[in-house]
């Protein structure tokens, strides 16, 4: 553990790496009990692989359109079609009373089929399909640590029973910190 943070006076992605793990854990340590107190888990995935439908949206505008979309990234489809995504499910199963498994499964496969088309008819080369939906912690630059930021947000707890469970988890994590820098002080005191 600690040459980790010996290492990150040396490569600095290591510190976005990190900054972004604690910012995800935060968010779905919060949003997770509701998540499967609700049962609704299988969202969740399905929300994840319909992105890749406004990912392939993303790559084939930019493409085919670059005069109104050449500043399109493909985190901009993604996030317009998972938020779009998640509130036709929510809009279909109001109206029609279906089975929510049903409709999720069901715009699970279309956004993952429509997004796999998009990116196979657009020319050029394009990056693994898969790293959009696992990444790679080691890569994720400031620019997405801000966006994280910025969608943890909305997750954060409102009534006083959640803020105290947040803050506790703070303080631990603080605490956690305090002592890791601590004894990454002392390794340094005691190599030097």
């Amino acid at each position: 553990m600690i040459p980790f943070f010996q290492d990150m006076s040396v490569n600095p992605l290591l510190l976005t790496g990190l900054l972004a793990g604690l910012l995800a854990s935060l968010a779905c340590g919060i949003i997770g009990p509701y998540v499967v107190t609700r049962r609704i888990v299988f969202l969740s995935g399905a929300i994840a692989h319909m992105a890749v439908g406004g990912i392939g949206a993303a790559i084939f505008a930019r493409h085919y359109l670059p005069t109104l979309f050449g500043w399109l990234e493909p985190f901009h489809g993604a996030i317009a079609v998972s938020i779009a995504g998640a509130v036709s499910i929510g809009i279909v199963n109001e109206i029609a009373r279906e089975r929510l498994d049903t409709l999720i499964g069901a715009m699970w496969a279309i956004g993952m089929a429509a997004g796999i088309l998009l990116v196979r008819y657009t020319p050029g080369y394009h990056v693994e399909l898969m790293s959009f939906l696992f990444g790679n912690i080691s890569v994720v630059q400031w620019v997405d640590v801000y966006r994280l930021l910025v969608m943890v947000f909305p997750s954060l707890p409102i009534d006083k029973s959640q803020a105290s469970i947040v803050m506790a988890m703070v303080r631990m994590v603080v605490i956690a910190q305090a002592k890791l820098i601590g004894l990454l002080a002392a390794g340094r005191r005691t190599s030097a």
